[in-house]
């Protein structure tokens, strides 16, 4: 270290390697490397840092370059380029293990920072196989409750979380939660952190009101311990973010005025805390205009994503994650309200933007290529949809696994191409085998079931096994009305569904009135032009025809 500070290479550093590192070294620390770094030279040398990073030897250490590797990761975590960090902090970590040994407090920190990254782009068996046993050194060098161990309990809870072994993920974080309020006291951050990653797990586990539980309790908790005018920014900041948080698990309750009105609220709250471009304002706005998307007011989502596109462009850039998103955004709901030629540009246009930020195979870039997917769908281009859900599928059965919920959610995708396409042979396994996992990862009554089940029983249909699509049909309607209410859009959808069955088993007097009370009640509460009123009064119409050659009138 002190050969490096006076200009002399350590030894088995190679001379031309030692002059790149100084010469960064002295750009970016121009009064000396246990100095505060030139945060513009920073940001303009990232990418030479980063290079460096890759090509680090395995044996030498040098403390200027292992603090370089580690300013330089944390600038481009904060400009929203994590999976640029990767070879910093695999550098940074190898040169602490080299120079303080395997066990040194910040080698496990650099293991956890590497391992979230994992995460980040996909490689969610390397992020697993590095904090597991992670975890065991930080329990046997420090115990349960000390903050390195919390951080990476809760990193491999988000890893298998992020890998859909959600089981899993509920387990650690509820370890973790335990831990930290023995460690720190029920009302600590850290233990409102890790209660609020507990009903997140819940809630991406269908188990939603369990989640809105532990959410409206740790809000209360939060608002009880800090509810000082004179309170710090950062502390308000965390407490918006749980309410956030429990406005999104309303969202998916489908108590969606509930949601609109905490929504518009914590908005505020960012608004005056953090100002109108930061991201938590941003991400909030953005949450707020897909709780009016899913409240059937497409109006104002389309304006909100608008809004939320055009200032994250001008704040972030056009290639920035959190820009894509919010692209990603915006096309769904273009898809959705029927302006397919805006959304496949969109579609289009994202995909290409993240294949190039993140890479072909990560799953925010899989999630754009089946986006795309579904666009030549709507489109009126099944056969191309068929090839890209296809090649969705097989890339998601490579990164994420055959059981985690995004690669079922393809193979329910490129069932129904193939049920639109006619080939229901090939749509009913795939949704046997989707359904089955789904019912055992998530629930039987989790949502995405319920879709399966739904889609299934319109496949047997197709096959002409009307005893099984009956009974699946049946099952799903009485299922949808118990949890998400008579009126939600999906349970209108389940009941033209049954009342198809009806009508292929020749039951015309059941499915018609059935069709009826339907297409009366999505003409109230979404209106005539809404995309499913128009399929049910289209198929009302058939049936009507239909009875109508079976018994003309005199």
């Amino acid at each position: 270290a002190q050969r490096a500070h006076q200009g002399e290479p350590a030894p088995g550093r190679p001379r031309g390697r030692h002059e790149a590192e100084q010469a960064l070294l002295q750009t970016v620390y121009p009064r000396g490397a246990d100095q505060a770094h030139d945060a513009s030279e920073l940001a303009r040398l990232a990418g030479q840092v980063c290079a460096l990073a890759a090509t680090d030897p395995k044996d030498c250490y040098s403390t200027p370059v292992s603090a370089l590797y580690a300013s330089t990761a944390v600038h481009l975590e904060g400009q929203g380029h994590t999976a640029r960090t990767l070879p910093l902090y695999e550098a940074y970590g190898a040169q602490i293990e080299r120079g303080f040994g395997h066990d040194h407090p910040y080698a496990l920190v650099a293991r956890c920072a590497a391992a979230r990254v994992y995460e980040v782009v996909g490689r969610l068996e390397d992020a697993v196989k590095v904090l597991e046993p992670t975890l065991e050194q930080s329990l046997r060098l420090h115990g349960p409750g000390h903050l390195t161990t919390l951080n990476l309990r809760r990193g491999l809870a988000s890893a298998y979380q992020s890998a859909g072994r959600l089981e899993r993920a509920i387990d650690e974080y509820d370890t973790a939660a335990a831990a930290s309020r023995d460690a720190l006291g029920p009302d600590h951050l850290r233990t409102l952190t890790l209660q609020g990653d507990l009903a997140g797990a819940y809630e991406s586990a269908g188990r939603i009101d369990q989640a809105i539980g532990i959410y409206e309790d740790i809000v209360q908790r939060d608002a009880d311990a800090s509810g000082h005018e004179d309170l710090v920014p950062s502390l308000k900041l965390n407490g918006l973010r749980l309410r956030n948080n429990l406005a999104g698990a309303y969202e998916s309750a489908d108590r969606f005025q509930q949601a609109i009105a905490l929504y518009e609220e914590v908005l505020a709250g960012f608004e005056d805390v953090c100002g109108p471009d930061h991201p938590d304002t941003l991400s909030c706005l953005g949450n707020l205009g897909y709780a009016y998307e899913s409240a059937g007011d497409p109006g104002r989502a389309q304006e909100v994503y608008q809004d939320v596109l055009r200032r994250r462009e001008e704040a972030l850039g056009e290639e920035h994650p959190d820009t894509l998103l919010s692209r990603s955004n915006l096309a769904y709901l273009c898809l959705t309200t029927g302006d397919i030629p805006t959304g496949l540009d969109l579609c289009r246009t994202t995909l290409v933007q993240r294949t190039g930020v993140l890479g072909p195979e990560h799953p925010d870039t899989l999630v754009s290529l089946s986006m795309l997917a579904s666009a030549h769908d709507a489109a009126g281009e099944p056969e191309h949809a068929v090839t890209l859900f296809v090649e969705t599928l097989r890339l998601r059965r490579k990164v994420l696994g055959d059981t985690h919920p995004d690669t079922l959610r393809s193979m329910v995708n490129l069932a129904a191409c193939y049920y639109k396409l006619g080939d229901a042979a090939r749509a009913v396994p795939l949704l046997e085998t989707a359904l089955a996992e789904q019912e055992r990862l998530l629930g039987a009554e989790s949502r995405d079931a319920m879709l399966s089940r739904n889609n299934l029983a319109a496949a047997c249909r197709a096959a002409g096994d009307l005893g099984r699509a009956h009974a699946l049909s049946t099952t799903v309607l009485e299922q949808r009305t118990r949890i998400l209410g008579p009126d939600h859009l999906d349970t209108l959808s389940s009941r033209a569904g049954l009342a198809r069955v009806y009508e292929a088993s020749g039951e015309l007097d059941r499915a018609v009135p059935l069709y009826e009370s339907t297409l009366t009640r999505l003409t109230e509460l979404a209106g005539a032009d809404h995309p499913v009123t128009g399929v049910v009064a289209g198929l009302l119409a058939e049936a009507l025809r239909k009875r109508e050659e079976d018994c003309p009138q005199p």
